[in-house]
């Protein structure tokens, strides 16, 4: 596109791009990227840092249980833990710093490919939401383009809906969106509205654990999953792991994963990994049910 003042103005995709190389700069210039793969090995040699983590992510699905509350001090008293921690949340209050910067700028984030090319997201700026970045959104639906269309999808830790509204957009039959975060149901529902896709989309506000009870109990089996969830949380492995358990998964059911430095590895032998990338911090790996 040609700006007659400016010359070529930057096309969306091209603006984006120039924020990601800040971000990278940043982490390298500040050594953090560095410092977070340290900190990982070392909580990786914490046989008690480990241990209280299994237990948090057992015990999670009741919160308010006095045993989990327990274990969550313990494990955020946990000096090793805590320093991951630590790094884990510098990291995240950099990107939401770019965020901002892109919000203030005028870059909003859009549906990229498909029926719904170009239309804009809300929930761009949900406090404790890390949206995924065009780049990274592209190349991930570029390598899963064939398992798409008429599949049923799910979107485990929504946020944005970013993920499951792509689907939907690439020819996905439907896209169960799920948040424990009433302010990301309430968006994804209003996106939801805004592009006329009520028939194609199922928004449920609540835990992951309480969801796949949910799908069981409706009998509801998935050809593709998308899990993103909080860093912090380290439940990819669980979620996995649980979707096994309740027969959620369609066989050749392809489920694609966002992580922190490729921190949760599937060792389920169920599960075959087709592709791993990694972008900057964050790292996709897409696994198929076999």
């Amino acid at each position: 596109m040609y700006n007659r003042i400016g010359g070529y103005m930057e096309s969306f995709e091209v603006k984006v791009e120039k924020q990601l190389q800040v971000i990278y700069r940043k982490l390298e210039q500040t050594g953090l990227k560095e410092r977070i793969q340290l900190a990982k090995e070392e909580l990786n040699k914490d046989d008690v840092a480990f241990s209280l983590i299994n237990q948090y992510n057992q015990l999670s699905q009741n919160p308010y249980d006095k045993a989990f509350q327990k274990v969550r001090l313990e494990l955020f008293a946990n000096p090793t833990f805590a320093h991951y921690q630590a790094l884990l949340n510098e990291e995240t209050n950099l990107i939401l710093e770019i965020n901002h910067r892109l919000r203030k700028r005028g870059i909003i984030m859009r549906i990229i490919s498909g029926s719904l090319k170009g239309r804009k997201l809300s929930g761009y700026d949900i406090e404790g939401t890390r949206p995924t970045m065009d780049k990274v959104k592209e190349s991930m639906f570029a390598m899963i383009q064939f398992q798409i269309a008429g599949s049923i999808a799910l979107d485990l830790f929504a946020g944005t809906g970013s993920l499951g509204l792509e689907a939907i957009s690439n020819g996905a039959e439907h896209c169960y969106f799920v948040d424990r975060n009433f302010k990301c149901t309430q968006i994804i529902a209003k996106d939801i509205q805004t592009f006329g896709i009520q028939d194609k989309a199922t928004v449920l506000t609540m835990n992951w654990q309480k969801a796949l009870s949910f799908f069981k109990e409706k009998n509801i089996q998935f050809d593709l999953v998308f899990l993103d969830p909080p860093y912090k949380d380290f439940v990819i492995a669980d979620s996995i792991q649980s979707m096994k358990e309740l027969n959620l998964l369609k066989k050749g059911a392809w489920i694609i994963c966002e992580m922190e430095q490729n921190y949760e590895q599937i060792n389920d032998i169920s599960f075959e990994l087709q592709k791993i990338r990694q972008y900057g911090p964050k790292t996709v790996l897409i696994y198929k049910f076999i």
